[in-house]
């Protein structure tokens, strides 16, 4: 990478998906032999041949070691695993689906894999042999036909999604509406378009790191071949998902080879960090994580629940390679929320969203602190280094959310001095405003900030208190949360950035009135249109829940949540 590139990528504050550089990759295809531990071509005779050519990522039986992706004598970059075509579907098994390593693959004997992995293509070997290096990089993913698709998906040429836009993020990214991906000329265009168009589905106030977002990607483009091809196949994997909710077969391929690339590289630096100066140790390991969050936000809208639970779990170590703090001590996370390094804000961000929806502890252990100043504190370095941006839940909510779980999981009595305090400070909070051209869009973002404030009071109760749902401290609560989502109209935006204050606050929910509305509200967004989504494991775990409690006719309580979450995803 050059030094243009490194400086745009060291000062940005986080981009849609944080891409590092991988070992260059040759365009000169190579016989088959070339292989150290050959792929197997062979055909599976124990079922019927698979439609699409789809992908295995299952465990292997045989080998559960993880796929390697390696340089031979001619620098090309070979894959010394095998993959098996043929097995994801919508209804996978917990059992299956919750492993992180990848297992063996085998293609039917007409498909003809190359061993240039990251820039191969599903052909015959007589296209293969005639297409250009580009034309390699970019038919990993063919167009999607998408008078096939679930009509509540956006497609790219239809009205709607100048409607998803309403602050012309598009027009900042990207020139012509239209294009030929296939086309040189076209290669940078055609990434910006799928960013332009997906920015806006998964950031909740995107302008704020627009001109940034779209820097990163050019760096890339200018830097090196390996860069520019992996930073294509991150926006054709983009183009897949707004077409369509499950990833097609090509689209797994790209997520596992980058996957089986990133536990090589993790397992490299593992072995060899104790030889390097710490800051030189500390450097890589930020790089590192960058790859590891970049994976999760790849395969968190199409990937289970446990999938993504434990890409979170491999990524812990390395998160705690980047911090200052010292091994084997809690994480002092005001130090983190206020590092200008936004990948240890996101790490954060995820780990304790992802153990209040799911009622696990989280994977880090923090130090929090205990008073309202670390708040204000947070609120002036948001401006400029805050993650509310991305997922559109404000850092105090989350330094808030982190500090009751930490006191919950030590399970010790806290004293009512201390949850007063809490429970003041969570009021007391300030925000900061939100901003948009847009008045819906300023309305819904605002909702969603209280939305975010009223989930962590039903969180606060439940865990702290020790409260059940039928507590009128919950219920005021939730009835402050359910007034604000019935005030605003349904939509992407805001519901996106709700789904998750619905889930912590659906597990409260006891009126069928108020299920029904945050069933609908999340069921309605593109990722619950597949079944095998972490959003419908969420949805899943919800309805557990809520079946399980009626059935036995009690108001719920926070266990429930995470043995409904045991039950439906398996960890």
């Amino acid at each position: 990478m050059g030094p243009k590139a490194q400086s745009a990528v060291q000062h940005l504050p986080t981009s849609p998906f944080q891409i590092c550089s991988i070992p260059n990759i040759s365009s000169e295809p190579e016989s088959l032999s070339g292989f150290s531990s050959p792929f197997t071509l062979t055909r599976d005779v124990s079922r019927n041949p698979p439609a699409n050519n789809s992908l295995d990522i299952r465990p292997s039986t045989i080998d559960s070691s993880p796929p390697i992706l390696r340089f031979d004598s001619s620098r090309l970059l070979k894959v010394a695993k095998t993959f098996d075509i043929g097995w994801y579907s919508a209804s996978h098994l917990p059992s299956t689906s919750t492993q992180s390593t990848l297992g063996n693959v085998q293609a039917p004997e007409h498909i003809l894999f190359r061993p240039d992995c990251l820039s191969q293509s599903i052909h015959s070997s007589k296209d293969y042999d005639q297409m250009t290096r580009a034309e390699k990089i970019l038919s990993l993913t063919s167009r999607v036909d998408t008078s096939q698709l679930n009509p509540s998906f956006p497609d790219v040429e239809d009205q709607e999604v100048k409607d998803n836009d309403p602050e012309g993020l598009t027009q900042l990214m990207w020139v012509s509406p239209t294009m030929d991906a296939l086309a040189p000329n076209n290669f940078l265009p055609s990434v910006l378009q799928n960013f332009a168009h997906w920015v806006p589905l998964v950031m909740f106030e995107p302008l704020r790191i627009t001109q940034c977002t779209k820097e990163h990607i050019t760096g890339y483009f200018s830097s090196s071949d390996a860069d520019r091809a992996r930073i294509m196949l991150v926006g054709r994997v983009l183009g897949m998902l707004l077409n369509s909710p499950v990833i097609n077969n090509k689209g797994q391929l790209i997520v596992s080879l980058l996957r089986a690339d990133l536990d090589r590289e993790t397992s490299i630096y593992t072995s060899t960090r104790f030889s390097l100066r710490p800051d030189v140790a500390r450097a890589q390991a930020g790089r590192l994580l960058i790859k590891h969050l970049e994976n999760i936000a790849m395969q968190a809208p199409v990937y289970p629940l446990g999938v993504i639970f434990n890409l979170l779990r491999n990524a812990t170590p390395i998160f705690r390679y980047t911090c200052l703090d010292p091994p084997g001590l809690p994480v002092y996370l005001p130090n983190v929320l206020t590092d200008p390094e936004s990948n240890l804000r996101h790490f954060v961000s995820l780990d304790v969203v992802l153990s209040a929806t799911t009622g696990r502890p989280t994977l880090c252990e923090y130090e929090i602190g205990s008073s309202l100043e670390l708040c204000d504190q947070l609120l002036q370095y948001q401006e400029h280094y805050g993650f509310q941006w991305l997922h559109g839940v404000p850092d105090q909510f989350i330094l808030m959310l982190a500090w009751i779980s930490t006191l919950h999981e030590r399970r010790v009595n806290v004293e009512p001095e201390v949850l007063t305090q809490i429970e003041r400070d969570l009021s007391n909070i300030k925000l900061l405003p939100v901003d948009s051209t847009d008045p819906a869009l300023r309305i819904g973002r605002m909702a969603v900030q209280e939305g975010w404030r009223h989930a962590v009071y039903v969180y606060l109760y439940m865990t702290l208190y020790g409260a059940h749902s039928k507590d009128p401290r919950v219920e005021q609560a939730l009835k402050g949360f359910m007034r604000l989502v019935n005030g605003i109209n349904p939509g992407r935006n805001p519901d996106s950035f709700l789904a998750i204050p619905m889930i912590i606050v659906g597990v409260a929910t006891s009126k069928q009135r108020d299920r029904a509305t945050i069933r609908r509200r999340i069921l309605a967004l593109q990722e619950c249109q597949n079944p095998a989504s972490s959003w419908s494991d969420h949805v899943r775990i919800l309805e557990d829940v809520w079946i399980r409690t009626s059935i036995e006719g009690r108001a719920t309580k926070w266990t429930d949540l995470r043995i409904a979450c045991r039950k439906v995803t398996g960890v």
